[in-house]
């Protein structure tokens, strides 16, 4: 389960930082929430995780609705672009009837996704689903996680339009870059770097090698739209060959299976940036 740690007053990365899980206490600076008692809910579904370290293991998707990044290639668009807002609305969604349909789909894993879930608060959630379950969330890392010790799993995929703040790299499980361009990689280790006051290389080095906290990787996928262009390919590969115990290499497997599109509850597909009759 995770906490986290307190923030220390240098800019530098100190590894008595990294901290088990036990020993970390999450204090948020800034966070968006909801006063009242329901979420706002764009789909659920069952199927599978198809990225980072739990790919292939079942999971229940619970996409709530809102973002305010608006990535100009999001492949998830209709959970917050004006063309898309659904006809009859937004469908909210108490605490107890989202653990009802975790608890009904007896699901182990729930990966909490967007949108930007992190607007939201989850920890009531617990209340209603089997102390068993594994919470995860899939978040730009923009906002502070005001309840982090909450989530099983923490997976962080920066973005341009909101940089990911100091806090949440550090407490990530994993990382995961979008590489639209030939660039991208070399544009993020710097970027992400000046957020945490050290060589991007240097953290990452010192999370794989801590053994207190464990699992982390940062994985490199390709921005879906781009993922034939042989400039973003080869750059991927590339760098995972020079700097192999750094990166991994990344990729959205539920898309080649469509397996989101299985459960009758899931969303119509609105990518900005790919091609829905491929899907996505």
């Amino acid at each position: 389960m995770l906490s986290s740690m307190k923030r220390t007053q240098s800019s530098h990365l100190n590894p008595k930082e990294i901290k088990s899980g036990a020993e970390r206490k999450f204090c948020p600076a800034f966070y968006i929430t909801m006063k009242n008692t329901t979420i706002p809910i764009h789909e659920h579904f069952n199927a599978f995780q198809g990225e980072g370290l739990h790919m292939g293991r079942a999971a229940y998707f619970i996409r709530s609705y809102g973002c305010p990044l608006k990535c100009p290639w999001c492949d998830s668009a209709g959970t917050w672009h004006k063309d898309y807002r659904p006809v009859e609305g937004v469908k909210r969604m108490s605490y107890a009837a989202i653990g009802k349909l975790i608890t009904d789909a007896d699901a182990r894993t729930v990966i909490l996704t967007g949108g930007e879930p992190a607007l939201f608060k989850w920890e009531p959630l617990r209340e209603h689903i089997p102390s068993t379950t594994n919470l995860h969330i899939e978040t730009s890392g923009s906002l502070l996680l005001h309840d982090a010790s909450d989530l099983d799993f923490i997976t962080v995929s920066p973005k341009w339009n909101k940089l990911p703040t100091r806090e949440n790299l550090i407490y990530a499980n994993e990382i995961k870059i979008i590489v639209e361009d030939a660039e991208s990689i070399v544009k993020w280790e710097k970027q992400l770097g000046a957020i945490l006051g050290v060589s991007f290389e240097n953290f990452v080095r010192l999370r794989v090698q801590s053994s207190s906290w464990k699992p982390f990787a940062v994985w490199l996928h390709p921005e879906w739209s781009e993922r034939d262009n042989p400039d973003v390919l080869n750059s991927i590969s590339n760098t995972i060959k020079a700097k192999p115990d750094l990166y991994r290499a990344g990729y959205q497997l539920h898309k080649l299976y469509q397996c989101d599109a299985l459960d009758p509850n899931s969303a119509e597909l609105v990518p900005l940036g790919g091609c829905p009759s491929k899907g996505y």
